[in-house]
């Protein structure tokens, strides 16, 4: 153990058992940090509509405890966080912790949730067990605290990252689904200046990474651009003029394609003025040059790039670098910086006999006079050489010109899987043929011939292939495989080069191309960068659009006098395919026009999606697998700018005394299990989903219906021990110790919710072991009905017509019978959590063989690493009472570690100056809860609320969701203070739990806390009334009128301090009482331990081992020992309490002692008198020796266990 102690707790685990554990010690003077995975605390408890065996609302029991931690000044909450390390030794540890970003800053979030309304994208609620949707950016549950939103980001999507412009593309895809296209072509156009252009001719590499492609089909991410930008050209208002910022840096753009035309709007919007050179007569490069009609409608090009110039770019054209104007002239124009992007316009020239034939003609210069509209004389017979898209355009021009017969001879083969395939695209290819143009793949060209110097056909040979074992361009062909394809006019298209005349200064490649720096596109002369086509070769419009985003950073960077490189190359993790159920859905294709019409015109080939409607049902087919797609909505709603998407991880490491371990664990995953269905037939659900289908703030708002139809089931079923008690298909051997008496709960629950359900719960055995559990069991059956079948359920089968299931079960008899149910619920038990392996090792403990945390039985919440504490679910399975009971069992031992280090990082929390109220008028101030449905459902609450603004001195009222979340509270206190508010009524549930919330949240708001009322119409009204909802109404009327009248009686209590008496009393010197007494000795206080026997030790002195083997009497010598010899305990043995009197912190109690009365002082105290074994009167105990108690047994083994073969049968009642 450290000489040095730290006087902070680290508490991992939000559940209820991480919460209580971190009030208690923080309570008790320590610095708590709590540690969770998740955006917020709550853990299981928060996902339960109701707990057993009271059938009290879980988040009524949770909230105020939830709100008290999140507000305590000395805890500390760590959220979405992970730890990544624990050092050092009991007393004294290092914990480093990873804090993922949740993207939105805590201090500024106001909960108010419209971020979460412009949110487009939609994924399966891990809080609903995925029965419901969530948004992106969401909170984890209505009462959650923090109270603050989260981004759920995994990565980009795959299709971002494909894309060359650097497209957000889910982002937009999501926008269409939600109806959003301004906001859509918005998004689009931050990175892609020509989306109508690009939606027409994009080869959409984004699609082919798309992860719908291992379920069906990917999206049709080109096509829905095309729609969106369609449509912003229907609805398109003038573009604003942008004024530049930095008008003394002037820089010159050679090239208006997309590459020069994207670069220069970047700019402008920096704040640069641009000039763009052009040595044609029109912008645009290839997009207006060469790419035809059927592919790109010439006012679709001149509204696009009409629309970026109108921004405020200057177009010089008909100027040409080398011929009109240099470099060097350029930069003595005032210009400080060039960027070069002429594209690559002319033909690779191929060196074969017959290319200066008349009827030889090259690609390029064909398509240009095609589009042009000059007159092109091809003859009948038309031979396309090349496999690229060009080629594949020139053919389809050549049809469309008349040509009878139009031949492609490529070197590549047809096959499109093979490495040695056409370049160009495939659907390219396919109407090609479609529309006649007949491929000859694996051919090169031999020799063109021709007669009377013109073209009268081609020869070729075979190909047998294109690429070397190295991968270069080795084309082999075959001599003797001569064939003559007949032909007036041969284009050869295989491929582009630039024109780099004019720029003989700038380094060039051996591919003819300008060579930069790959990242800043920086050539070898200061302040000119290149890019596009001139740089790459011939490519595309998305990828000349990326580099004109790139030169647009580096340009500025330049002009800024900052580095050009740094943090350019950014790692990024791409999301993967999400491991959920996805269900397939049939692509929706945009309608095309049949070739036999289009080959005839050149018009567009391809049509668009023919409604909005189709557009948004191909939306939604995206599966949102980076979850946020980062399209901002959320940041340009948020009036508190709250929405920080640049948010980055961090590491933090804190140093603390005590670790306690509260991670919970899991439900068994019975997927596993396919005799039940589980994840086919929609009406098998768990008993967590069914939890969340019964809550009121589940994904049916408490109304209880099917999955599968919405419809009200009638006969539900339970089934129990899923995963526990059986080995079998991955099941586990425990018993998972909470599931008979929840399935119990539902049962009554689901009657309450409605009468007309029928319950079926099969089980094995009836496990109703804990406090009134039997006394539930019975009353389920007597009172809501609960048909309980001991029988193990042997299979579910669907009946696809109406989705009911078929179960198929053998009851005590051995007959076997199939029933049909509306809804089958499974009975999950526990599992470890999946992290809690690779947790383990990080803080160096121990796990037993089921995964749970190993402990001692004698000292079930010490870890094998001293100093670290376990408690609830991991360290095994148990209900809620027993995990906060257990929770502050490793509180108050992480307590008597650090109890010389109390109290010493702890700060005292600051109110605000108390109003003096006195003289005031009531101004009250009524506040009404609907609690989901558990109120509003049978209270009208609207019309309470109304009726209380009528009462005397109500000066306003209003109705809340949750009055008992945080940010109801905080709501509270402002409208304390915009309308002078001096008494407050809560209508909510009960005083019992919620009290103190209310009183300490008008505290914080400067109100003496006692100027507080509340009605309890959650108990008083919608419980016992829920069937009669007009009653329900009129009872919490009067209630809220009631709680209203006394509250303007109220009048401030000043709470007086008193001194407290720092001593304990334990009455009952048994197992409990003893240990009690020590921890509270090992925290420094002075301990009275009174038992009434002779000797300490109560019934523990009747037991003797426990099932593990453990040696209970030597457990009982050691206690004994310690408590004996400790020197802050005084034991009292053969003493009985005379008289208790006081109050809480200063109790004076009378004890009798060998005929003497001793007094004792003492501020608190604990009652451990323990219990008696119940004598029975049945089975002829008393009368017959034989029959004897489990206590008396246990003795016998223990003291003639020798003797034990005497007896032949012995039998356990």
């Amino acid at each position: 153990m450290a000489d040095k102690k730290i006087g902070a707790v680290l508490v991992i685990g939000g559940g209820i058992g991480g919460i209580q554990a971190a009030l208690d010690l923080a309570e008790n003077g320590y610095k708590v940090y709590l540690l969770d995975n998740k955006s917020a605390i709550g853990g299981m408890m928060a996902q339960l509509d109701k707990t057993f065996p009271t059938n009290d609302c879980s988040m009524c029991i949770m909230a105020p405890k939830l709100v008290e931690c999140g507000r305590h000044r000395n805890i500390e909450l760590i959220t979405n966080a992970e730890l990544l390390k624990v050092t050092g030794e009991a007393g004294d540890f290092r914990v480093t912790i990873k804090k993922k970003p949740r993207y939105v800053d805590l201090s500024k979030c106001t909960g108010c949730g419209e971020c979460v309304e412009v949110c487009p994208v939609e994924v399966p609620n891990e809080f609903d067990l995925g029965l419901a949707n969530r948004k992106a950016i969401y909170r984890l549950y209505p009462q959650a605290v923090p109270n603050a939103f989260a981004i759920d980001k995994q990565g980009i999507s795959p299709c971002r990252d494909a894309c060359p412009a650097g497209i957000n593309v889910q982002g937009y895809v999501a926008l269409i689904s939600q109806g959003k296209f301004k906001e859509a072509i918005e998004l689009i156009r931050e990175r892609m200046p020509f989306p109508a252009i690009c939606g027409r001719v994009c080869h959409h590499p984004c699609e082919d990474k798309c992860n719908r492609n291992e379920i069906d089909d990917p999206i049709a991410i080109r096509a829905l651009k095309r729609f969106v930008a369609d449509w912003a050209l229907r609805h398109e208002e003038e573009p604003e003029r942008i004024e530049p910022v930095y008008k003394d840096k002037k820089v010159a753009i050679i090239g208006a394609g997309p590459a020069g035309l994207t670069c220069a709007f970047d700019l402008l919007k920096m704040g640069y003025p641009v000039t763009v050179f052009e040595a044609n007569d029109k912008p645009g490069g290839m997009m207006t040059m060469c790419i035809p009609y059927y592919r790109l409608p010439k006012e679709i090009t001149e509204k696009e790039i009409d629309w970026v110039l109108k921004h405020g770019i200057e177009l010089k054209t008909g100027v040409k670098v080398g011929r009109d104007i240099t470099l060097e002239e350029i930069f003595a124009q005032g210009y400080k910086a060039i960027f070069i992007a002429i594209g690559a316009q002319n033909p690779k020239k191929l060196r074969l006999e017959g290319t200066e034939l008349d009827g030889v003609l090259y690609g390029i210069p064909f398509l240009k006079s095609v589009k042009s509209g000059a007159s092109v004389n091809i003859g009948k017979k038309v031979i396309i050489i090349g496999g690229g898209n060009v080629a594949i355009d020139c053919a389809k021009s050549a049809v469309r010109l008349g040509a009878e017969e139009v031949h492609l001879v490529c070197l590549e083969t047809r096959d499109l899987s093979s490495k040695d395939r056409m370049p160009a695209h495939d659907w390219e290819i396919e109407e090609a043929e479609e529309e006649g143009v007949i491929i000859h793949p694996c051919r090169g060209p031999k020799r063109i011939i021709g007669e009377n110097g013109k073209v009268k056909g081609l020869e070729t040979l075979h190909c047998s292939s294109v690429f070397d074992e190295a991968g270069k361009f080795n084309p082999k062909l075959e001599p003797g495989t001569e064939e003559v394809i007949e032909g007036d006019t041969i284009i050869i298209a295989i491929g582009q080069e630039p024109d780099l005349s004019g720029f003989e200064k700038l380094d060039i490649t051996p591919w003819k191309t300008i060579k930069v720096d790959e990242v800043t596109l920086e050539t070898n002369i200061r302040g000119v960068f290149a890019g596009g086509d001139i740089v790459s070769g011939p490519a595309s419009i998305v990828e000349a659009v990326g580099h004109g985003h790139e030169a647009a950073i580096s340009i500025d960077r330049y002009l800024q006098g900052k580095d050009l490189k740094a943090d350019r190359k950014k790692e990024v993790k791409v999301a993967e395919l999400p491991e959920r159920k996805i269900e397939k859905a049939k692509r929706i294709e945009p309608r095309k026009r049949p070739a036999d019409v289009r080959k005839n015109d050149w018009d567009e080939i391809e049509l668009g999606y023919e409604s909005e409607e189709l557009a948004i049902q191909e939306a939604k087919r995206c599966i949102n697998c980076a979850t946020c797609s980062e399209c901002l909505q959320c940041m340009n709603k948020c009036e508190a700018e709250a929405i920080l998407h640049e948010m980055v991880e961090e590491e933090v490491t804190i140093e603390v005394g005590a670790i306690i371990l509260a991670l919970g664990g899991e439900i068994f995953s019975p997927e596993i299990k396919d005799e039940y269905g589980y994840g086919r037939y929609p009406n098998v659900v768990t008993s967590l989903q069914f939890e969340r289908m019964l809550s009121a703030s589940g994904p049916y708002e408490g109304h209880l219906v099917r999955p599968a139809d919405n419809k009200p089931p009638r006969k539900v079923a339970w089934i129990q021990c899923v995963g526990s008690r059986e080995t079998h298909k991955g099941g586990k051997p425990y018993c998972s110790a909470v599931c008979c008496m929840y399935a119990t709960k539902q049962a009554m629950i689901a009657k309450e919710h409605d009468k007309n359900i029928e319950p079926t719960i099969f089980f094995m055995d009836m496990r109703a072991y804990g406090k009134d559990f039997d006394k539930y069991y019975e009353r389920a059956k007597k009172e809501y009905n609960v048909r309980y079948i001991r029988a193990r359920v042997a299979s579910i089968k669907e009946i696809p017509e109406n989705h009911n299931l078929l179960i198929k079960y053998e009851v005590e008899e051995g007959n076997l019978i199939e029933e049909e149910f509306d809804l089958v619920v499974l009975s999950v038990g526990f599992t470890p959590g999946r992290e809690v392996v690779e947790l383990s090792k990080k803080i160096g403990i121990n796990l037993n063989e089921y995964g749970f945390c190993e402990t001692d039985e004698f000292h079930p919440v010490q870890t094998s690493r001293p100093g670290i504490y376990v408690c609830g679910v991991f360290e095994a399975p148990k209900d809620i009472p027993e995990t906060v009971t257990q929770a502050s069992g490793a509180a108050a031992c992480a307590a008597s570690l650090l109890s010389n280090v109390r109290g010493s990082l702890v700060t005292e929390k600051v109110y605000p100056e108390e109003r003096d109220v006195t003289g005031e008028p009531p101004r009250v101030g009524v506040f009404v809860c609907r609690c989901g449905i558990n109120i509003g459902a049978y209270v009208d609450v609207p019309e309470v609320v109304e009726y209380a603004k009528t009462l005397p001195n109500v000066v306003y009222a209003e109705e809340n969701l949750f009055t008992c979340s945080q940010d109801t509270q905080q709501r509270i206190k402002e409208k304390i203070k915009e309308y002078k508010l001096n008494r407050v009524v809560v209508a909510s549930c009960t005083p019992r739990t919620h009290e103190p919330l209310f009183q300490e949240t008008l505290r914080e708001a400067g109100l003496n806390p006692y100027l507080f009322e509340m009605a309890n119409i959650r108990d008083q009204c919608s419980w016992v009334h829920m069937n009669e909802p007009e009653e329900a109404t009129r009872k919490a009327k009067e209630l809220v009128r009631m709680a209203v009248a006394k509250a303007c009686l109220l009048e401030p209590i000043t709470p007086v301090e008193v001194n407290i008496t720092p001593s304990a009393l334990v009455i009952g010197g048994g197992l409990a009482g003893m240990v009690s007494a020590l921890n509270i000795a090992d925290q420094g206080y002075e301990v009275y331990l009174v038992e009434r026997e002779k000797e300490l030790g109560g019934n523990l002195r009747n037991l003797y081992y426990t099932l593990e083997g453990g040696d209970v009497q030597k457990l009982l010598r050691e206690l004994i020992e310690k408590v004996e010899t400790h020197d802050k305990i005084r034991v009292y043995k053969n003493a009985k309490i005379k008289s208790i009197e006081g109050y809480i912190g200063n109790y004076k109690t009378q004890i009798e002692v060998d005929s003497s009365i001793i007094e004792l002082e003492h501020g608190v105290i604990i009652v451990a008198t323990g219990a008696k074994e119940s004598k029975p009167k049945e089975y002829l105990y008393g009368e017959d020796k034989r029959v004897i108690t489990q206590r008396e047994f246990e003795k016998y083994l223990a003291e003639n266990g020798h003797s034990i073969d005497k007896y032949n049968t012995i039998v356990m009642i």
